[in-house]
């Protein structure tokens, strides 16, 4: 029996305020099992192991006609023909983007790739999202490359990506005050606005806009805190630091500028003892995300972005 992740339901990484999809599994004549109830992280690596088992039958599929290419049992092998009608329903291009949801970039870049090989007329319709995964793997010619390919101009989304990976934040920044005209603005524009003022080290108008983004936007809050926070330390603010903290809404926020203030305020009062478990916590949950490294092509580069 196959495991099969519904490609209806993608799993996006996850960001407080975000809105949290229906998730399922579809077992073949079984019916359908949720997800629903398992925590984020849960339901992250059984996607995950549902792409690795994916993985596992093209490579089947590929050894399989490397070995048998010119032998007539290839094609009235029951095995084969049950595994090729089974992949040849999952579309690429969904398996690309839902890794890409799922912060597995590499993986992305080859199904996305994979699926542009049997459709090359929708290549022009695709650089949008190998701009996207290009840009997380830390790629700034591949973007630069992609930007070059396009037949239309560039739009205010694909331009800041570009300056980002590039680390042109002043020109980012140009094109985020653009697009702030635009009422459509959702969580990844205010956040990416708001990291690329600290990014331009402007904690105070970092600082500024995330609260004004707060009044305007109360369930935008959760989203901001991180950087409230980050703001708060980079200018010495620890009161309004502590303050921050003390909500109960926060205390499950494990980001990096939140985890930072905390310890910063454990050495700021002199509570050594709370200071080193906080550090070995952070230092913990770290190590923890390269637990699965060896099991993924290209995540020791990934996790090494995120340990920088």
């Amino acid at each position: 029996m196959i495991a099969v992740l519904d490609t209806n339901s993608h799993i996006p990484q996850s960001s407080p305020g975000d809105e949290r999809p229906s998730y399922a599994l579809h077992l073949s004549g079984c019916g359908t099992v949720s997800a629903e109830g398992l925590n984020v992280d849960t339901r992250m690596m059984c996607a995950k192991t549902v792409f690795t088992l994916i993985d596992f039958l093209w490579r089947f599929m590929r050894e399989w006609i490397s070995a048998y290419y010119l032998s007539s049992t290839q094609k009235d092998d029951p095995v084969y023909n049950a595994v090729k009608a089974f992949i040849n329903q999952i579309s690429a291009l969904k398996i690309a983007t839902s890794n890409f949801e799922c912060a597995e970039y590499p993986r992305a870049l080859m199904y996305l790739e994979m699926f542009i090989k049997e459709n090359p007329q929708q290549f022009q319709e695709q650089l949008w999202l190998f701009m996207k995964i290009y840009a997380r793997l830390n790629e700034p010619d591949a973007v630069h490359g992609i930007m070059a390919t396009r037949e239309q101009e560039p739009s205010l989304e694909e331009l800041i990506i570009a300056h980002e990976v590039t680390g042109q934040l002043q020109d980012a920044v140009a094109c985020y005050e653009r697009m702030a005209q635009d009422e459509r603005r959702g969580p990844d524009f205010y956040k990416g606005m708001v990291q690329c003022y600290l990014g331009l080290d402007q904690p105070i108008t970092a600082l500024r806009i995330a609260q004004g983004i707060v009044s305007e936007r109360p369930e935008m809050a959760p989203a901001m805190q991180e950087f409230e926070a980050e703001a708060f330390w980079r200018l010495h603010m620890f009161d309004d630091l502590g303050s921050l903290l003390s909500l109960p809404d926060i205390a499950e926020n494990m980001s990096w500028g939140v985890q930072i203030g905390r310890a910063l305020l454990h050495f700021q009062a002199g509570r050594s003892n709370p200071l080193y478990k906080h550090l070995e916590g952070m230092r913990k949950e770290l190590l923890d995300g390269m637990g699965t490294v060896s099991l993924e092509k290209g995540s020791y580069q990934e996790e090494y972005q995120n340990i920088i």
